[in-house]
This record gives structure tokens, C-alpha cells and sequence, in this order.
């Protein structure tokens, strides 16, 4: 009987001792567990963060961009819009007696030219432009050119509005370096140096494209000592072309010349 009750007991003892171990197994293992979660929740937290903080670099790389393109955008709306240049001046600046340099041949030698308006200027001013006949002196002997205005009698009306113009074919593309035009001035018989004279060219003799301004020596009425003079006026240009057209445009009543000369090869 004492026996059995000390097997009894110590049946109890081992019972108490298991029930002992399985609250400090379970007390043991709780904090471990929440420390795994906390731990994973760090973690996820971290992840996020530099999730966050990869879209903060790439807003600010966009960001970057956004700036370098605005920055771009002023340099270009800063830079100067091309101006267009201004139309040549007219002031004189050929003399009578001016050396000419033109080198080359002259492609217009006894080529066919047409002339602007409704005739040919006046019966005894009709003298050919490409003949390379120049005449040095002024005068009335059917020697030269009229480009004439009058307004009222369109027969002879050969600038209509103070505008003349003489086109030449070359009768092939030509490389021309200069266009050389002789005029004379007689302000006291209306005939003046015209007030513009452009030059242009074309390969086609529709579509002109201008090539230059011609310089004038400009004379008045007043102006006695330099009044009826004659003289050559040169421009020398670049380009290559079939035809080339001169544009007149009248001061006075009439514009004499006697000869276009256009240098080339």
C-alpha cells in the first residue's frame, strides 16, 4: 500500500512537471512568433519604402527632363527671329568714266531679247540692246534705246506706269559673274537715269529669281555739270542662267541705254 501511493505520487510529480514545460513551451514560443511578424512587417515596411523611394527618383528624373526641355524651349523662343534685309540703298555710286573689270565673254552679244509693254518707244529710239554697238556720247541719231512713259498715248508706250523691262535669252545656261548697262541723262529733256534698275535671272523665262541692284549715277536738272552725261553701270553677280531680265523703273519721261552686256562663260 505504500508503495502504491508513492508510485501515485510520483505520477503527479511528472504529471505537474509536463503541464510545467508546455506553459514555458507556449510562453517561449509566443514572443518568437511575434518577433517573426514584427520582423516581416519591418521588412514589408522597408520594401514600400524603397518602392517610394524608386518613384521619387524617377518623379525627379521626370522632373529633371521636364526642366531641361523647358530650358531648351526658352534658348530656342530666345534666339533672334531672321529679318528679311533691307532693300538696297539708292544713293549714286557710279561717276562717269568709272573703270569697268568685267572679265569673261559676253553671252549676250546678238542674242533676241523681248521688251515690256505695247511698242517700242519712239520711232527713232529703237536702237538695238545686244549688238555690242555702244555709244559713248548722247545723242539723237537713233543710237539708242527709249524705255518712254507717257500715259496717254499707248502706241509708243512701252512702260507702263514708270515700270520697263528687257528680258534676254542667252539660248543656254550660262555661269554669269556681271551685268554691264549703258545710260545717259538729259534731265532738261526729260530723259533721266531710271530710279531703280533690278536684275534677275531664270532657267525656265517664267520664274525669276533677283540677282541684284543695279548702281546708278543719278543726275538733276540742277545739277548742270553732270547733267547730260553718259555712263556705264556694272554689277557684278553669281549665278547661273538662260535668261536675265532687267527691271526699269522711271524717274522722268524717258530712260535711255544702248546696250546690255552680260558677262559669262
Amino acid at each position: 500500500m505504500k508503495k502504491l501511493s508513492l508510485m501515485l505520487a510520483f505520477v503527479l510529480v511528472f504529471a505537474l512537471v509536463l503541464v510545467a514545460c508546455g506553459d514555458e513551451t507556449e510562453t517561449s514560443s509566443t514572443p518568437a512568433t511575434e518577433s517573426s511578424v514584427a520582423a516581416t512587417e519591418s521588412s514589408e515596411a522597408a520594401t514600400e519604402s524603397s518602392e517610394a523611394a524608386t518613384e521619387s527618383s524617377e518623379a525627379a528624373t521626370e522632373s529633371s527632363e521636364a526642366a531641361t526641355e523647358s530650358s531648351e524651349a526658352a534658348t530656342e523662343s530666345s534666339e533672334p527671329e531672321e529679318v528679311s534685309e533691307p532693300e538696297e540703298d539708292t544713293t549714286p555710286n557710279v561717276e562717269p568714266g568709272d573703270p569697268i573689270t568685267t572679265e569673261g565673254t559676253n553671252v549676250a552679244l546678238n542674242k533676241s531679247y523681248t521688251i515690256s509693254g505695247t511698242g517700242v518707244g519712239r520711232d527713232i529710239y529703237t536702237a538695238p540692246l545686244t549688238d555690242g554697238q555702244a555709244n559713248n556720247v548722247m545723242a539723237y541719231d537713233g543710237t539708242w534705246f527709249a524705255f518712254y512713259c507717257n500715259g496717254t498715248d499707248n502706241s509708243i508706250l512701252n512702260a507702263p506706269d514708270k515700270q520697263g523691262y528687257v528680258i534676254i535669252d542667252l539660248g543656254a545656261e550660262k555661269d554669269i559673274n556681271a551685268i554691264r548697262i549703258n545710260f545717259a541723262n538729259n534731265t532738261g529733256a526729260g530723259i533721266c537715269s531710271p530710279e531703280k534698275v533690278t536684275v534677275s535671272f531664270s532657267n525656265d523665262g517664267t520664274t525669276f529669281e533677283k540677282a541684284g541692284r543695279m548702281p546708278l549715277y543719278i543726275a538733276t536738272a540742277e545739277d548742270t555739270t553732270h547733267d547730260n552725261k553718259v555712263y556705264w553701270s556694272e554689277l557684278e553677280v553669281e549665278g547661273t542662267a538662260r535668261y536675265v531680265k532687267v527691271d526699269i523703273t522711271l524717274i522722268g519721261t524717258f530712260v535711255f541705254l544702248n546696250e546690255i552686256e552680260v558677262y559669262g562663260a
